[in-house]
């Protein structure tokens, strides 16, 4: 009896299948740096006249939550964010000057408190509604947002204005005056503020 050994195939040449390979380890390594390269791009974009603002979760000082835009739908308002404690006298003031003409929509001043150990939050808390305003909003999550305004300084308020449908119309970020609220107001489409038309 006469035994045959069966043909194989031959394998494909180390260099050719090192080739393929390298080449589908790049596509998919390139694929996936998109795909966590994207949320973090557009995290970190300036927002736009056009764009839709983004969620935000915050709370009254009552401690009643309210997410932004979404709680605010059916109505335009503008949204003065600080981002530090060094920015609360240009909050203030970008929220008086704000709510300073008939014509004008809801001022929501809203204090950003990542940077706050959680131990000292309440004091904080407690401070802040001492010398808040009514539509006084605090945030535990609102550091991401600092890059959503364009460039300024580190005591700089963020200042929005949001359509009823929660679409940006205009954003800032520069300290107070009234030539930088003038200046904002023509961006709002809103007669009557600061002497605007």
């Amino acid at each position: 009896m006469r035994v045959t050994s069966m043909s194989r195939k031959q394998p494909l040449p180390a260099s050719r299948f090192s080739l393929y390979g390298l080449k589908l380890c790049t596509v998919f390594t390139l694929a996936g740096l998109l795909l966590i390269a994207l949320p973090a791009l557009s995290e970190s974009t300036p927002l736009r006249a056009g764009d839709a603002f983004p969620t935000l979760e915050a709370q009254t000082l009552a401690r009643k939550r309210v997410v932004v835009p979404d709680d605010l739908r059916g109505k335009p308002a503008f949204l003065v964010m600080g981002f530090n404690r060094g920015a609360a006298d240009n909050v203030k003031k970008w929220s008086v000057a704000l709510q300073g003409s008939r014509h004008a929509p809801t001022v929501y001043s809203i204090a950003v408190l990542d940077n706050v150990p959680a131990f000292f939050r309440g004091f904080v808390l407690g401070g802040i509604r001492k010398s808040a305003g009514k539509n006084m909003l605090v945030t535990f999550s609102g550091t991401p947002f600092e890059q959503r305004f364009p460039p300024g300084g580190a005591d700089d308020p963020g200042v929005a204005f949001i359509d009823a449908k929660g679409v940006v119309v205009r954003t800032t970020r520069t300290p107070f005056s009234d030539e930088a609220a003038a200046e904002f107001a023509k961006g709002t489409a809103l007669t009557g503020l600061w002497g605007t038309g």
